[in-house]
């Protein structure tokens, strides 16, 4: 979401790139939506990716705060 291409996404993960892609991609069918347009090489995120991304940084803010 933050990097816009999987190379960058693989560097700052350090999960390699099928693996990234097939994460992404299992996501898109656990959830039943795409979160993701690739073109030209790059990673552009659709309306639901931002939505999903907002939450779980609350989400993660929140659990931050309860430590």
């Amino acid at each position: 979401m933050l990097t816009g291409t999987l190379t960058e996404a693989e560097r700052i993960s350090q999960r390699s790139k099928p693996l990234v892609n097939t994460l992404i991609a299992g996501l898109d069918d656990q959830l039943g939506m795409k979160f993701f347009e690739r073109r030209r090489g790059s990673l552009h995120p659709e309306p639901e990716a931002h939505y999903m991304h907002d939450e779980c940084a609350e989400v993660l803010e929140w659990l931050a705060n309860l430590r």
